[in-house]
């Protein structure tokens, strides 16, 4: 019996770290909403000030919910993790290009770039999540949401750009970013920590 504890615990000692995942969201849902955004064939680079970051922690795969009454697709798609250099000046702090989104019934789920590359954005606390992309369009709320920052160009990537801030029309757009956050701690068994 003596062994068999020796070796549970010498098994302990030798992997110490657990590893928990709390669940990260960054930006609005990916629903179905009462109206679209349409950025125009020139693009706009939109943050959505819904539900930043609480947390750091690494974005895993995106959710996009495309606006299903048009035929369009979203050309160029493309997504950023924003932070605030100084007032309305913002710097991607990770970006990546999903290409074409095709409209179709419901919320798309992406887990992998254009370029068959695993998602993975880092993030920090404070970070805001925003898009780009030409043509097509993008279910969109009006009314109760966030406000949100704006330029009439492709800004993702980008270094300390100054955005509009567009605070008389509030938004929810149908764009998130999930991850987790990795926690690492000491496993505690009978009292000992390993």
């Amino acid at each position: 019996m003596k062994k068999i504890l020796l070796i549970i615990v010498l098994i302990m000692a030798i992997f110490q770290m657990v590893v928990l995942a709390t669940a990260i969201t960054i930006g609005d849902e990916a629903t179905d909403r009462a109206t679209e955004y349409a950025p125009g064939t020139t693009g706009r680079t939109v943050i959505s000030m819904s539900n930043p970051a609480t947390t750091a922690g690494t974005i895993t795969s995106i959710e996009i919910y495309p606006h299903t009454t048009t035929s369009d697709p979203m050309y160029n798609t493309q997504i950023g993790i924003f932070y605030e250099v100084s007032a309305d000046h913002f710097t991607t702090r990770a970006d990546i290009h999903l290409g074409t989104v095709t409209p179709k019934a419901g919320k798309q789920t992406f887990t992998e770039d254009s370029g068959s590359n695993p998602i993975s954005m880092s993030i920090e606390i404070g970070d805001c999540i925003g898009i780009f992309f030409t043509h097509g369009k993008l279910e969109a709320d009006i009314v109760g949401g966030e406000s949100y920052y704006l330029t009439v160009a492709d800004n993702i990537p980008c270094t300390n750009v100054e955005f509009t801030k567009i605070d008389y029309s509030t938004r929810h757009f149908s764009f998130q970013g999930l991850g987790a956050e990795a926690v690492g701690g000491n496993a505690i068994m009978m009292g000992t920590n390993f």
